[in-house]
């Protein structure tokens, strides 16, 4: 059996978001997040079927991405 993954749109353009501003702020450390988020989905690919809804950091607002789970 193979797992499926999937980025919502709102999460694949949030991704690129935290990127832009993580490289901002340090040379390489967009990609340094990029691996760890890829890390991370590795990890969670255990299950059957993974879908990211939202990439945020710790101190957003809790649940603004609950809508997207239609």
């Amino acid at each position: 059996m193979s797992a499926g993954f999937g980025f919502l749109v709102e999460a694949a353009e949030e991704l690129e978001l935290h990127r832009d501003y993580y490289e901002r702020k340090a040379p390489g450390l967009g990609a340094r997040f990029l691996i760890a988020t890829h890390d991370a989905i590795t990890a969670a690919m255990a299950v059957d079927r993974l879908i990211v809804v939202a990439v945020a950091h710790g101190a957003r607002r809790p649940g603004y991405w609950a809508d997207r789970l239609g």
